[in-house]
């Protein structure tokens, strides 16, 4: 049993040596010739390793940047409102009488300036008015005696405005008066009294027909032709569509840069279509639910533009401080910008101003000449050697 194991040993042992100087053969072969492929291939070796390092210069990141230049830049206020006419009127009858006219007195309805819209029966007054207008004749044709005995001077005058007054038409101007005793008789005999009376009546008449103040259209209609309507009956809601404003709202910080006569751009996210407007008027209050400001402005060119319609708006202002204009692609995480100093990119936060046209926006804190990526850039870190390319 022992000479058995000892065989194993000493068996095991000559293995083991065996191994172990064919692994130090090997080794030594091995090195040698590394060392004799070394000297005779030294020069092709140094050039593998410069065109390794050229390679890998070639693969350095190309970056686009912008060189940052302080200066006034336009600053945008992007807002949103709705639309309406400058002029909305609510039209009431201001006499009785019952509606008539050629068309109906619906929603939608447009009418030019001038135009009647709607009439008042007024057969009853207009034959009140003649009977009026015949009284006065009368009265004038009676003094007519005492005129020629008091101031002979005058009757050719008052004769000739006798003859003039017609009883279907208005009375033509009353005549003047040369002296305070002609005056006074006039007064006395009523003459004066009734012909103001018949004028107040004349001008009531033309009550009776309401005409269009301006080029409209009706946005609301309590009642239709046919109807009986009495001194303060609303009868329609017009609307000039003509002339359009936009009321926005505004933060309260911003207010105080918004001027009047700022010119702005609308557009309707529907269909892409972009209409010019100038601020008229600011409100002096803020909204109780939004804490926000109305201001208000008209739209230069009414074409497509609808009261009611949502529109959205940049308002284009001057800057009264130096910036910076950069792309909004370039901002990343909160805030963050890549620079470049000594082709190492580094990453900065910013100050941002304002907003600006074309997708930028007005930064401050950077100092001219700087260079700032104008693009995302995929697994970029600080440190990271890229080649900037000024656009």
């Amino acid at each position: 049993m022992n000479i058995r194991r000892i065989l194993i040993i000493i068996t095991t042992t000559i293995i083991i040596l065996t191994i172990g100087f064919t692994a130090w053969k090997s080794y030594d072969i091995g090195y040698q010739r590394g060392i004799d492929y070394g000297e005779k291939n030294a020069e092709s070796i140094r050039n593998k390793k410069k065109e390794d390092v050229t390679e890998q210069v070639e693969k350095k990141k190309v970056v686009n940047v912008i060189r940052t230049r302080n200066k006034i830049n336009q600053q945008v206020i992007e807002c949103s409102g709705t639309v309406s006419s400058l002029q909305e009127i609510r039209v009431s009858s201001e006499v009785q009488g019952k509606l008539f006219g050629n068309r109906s007195l619906r929603k939608g309805r447009s009418f030019k300036k001038g135009e009647i819209i709607v009439s008042i029966k007024n057969k009853e007054f207009i034959l009140q008015l003649e009977s009026q207008r015949t009284k006065f004749l009368e009265l004038v044709s009676f003094n007519l005696p005492d005129i020629k005995l008091e101031f002979p001077d005058e009757f050719e005058k008052w004769n000739n405005y006798k003859n003039n007054i017609s009883t279907s038409s208005n009375l033509s101007p009353f005549p003047k008066t040369k002296t305070d005793k002609e005056k006074n008789f006039i007064i006395s005999k009523s003459i004066l009294s009734q012909y103001t009376s018949i004028k107040s009546q004349e001008e009531k008449l033309k009550k009776y027909k309401i005409r269009a103040p301006f080029n409209g259209v009706i946005s609301e209609s309590y009642t239709d032709i046919g109807a009986v309507v009495n001194p303060g009956t609303p009868i329609i809601d017009i609307i000039r569509d003509e002339l359009m404003e936009i009321e926005l709202t505004v933060n309260k910080n911003e207010i105080n840069k918004i001027n009047i006569g700022d010119s702005l751009e609308l557009t309707d996210k529907d269909d892409n279509k972009r209409f010019n407007a100038k601020i008229i008027r600011k409100s002096k209050f803020l909204d109780k639910k939004t804490q926000n400001i109305s201001v208000f402005a008209k739209i230069s060119n009414t074409e497509n533009i609808y009261s009611g319609m949502f529109l959205n708006a940049m308002i284009y202002i001057t800057e009264d401080i130096n910036t910076v204009n950069i792309p909004i692609r370039s901002i990343f995480g909160n805030n963050n910008i890549w620079i470049v100093i000594n082709d190492r990119l580094q990453k900065e936060k910013i100050t941002k101003h304002s907003s600006s046209i074309n997708n930028t926006i007005n930064i401050i804190g950077f100092k001219d000449k700087t260079l700032i990526v104008s693009e995302p850039i995929i697994n970029a870190k600080e440190g990271m050697i890229v080649d900037p390319i000024i656009n």
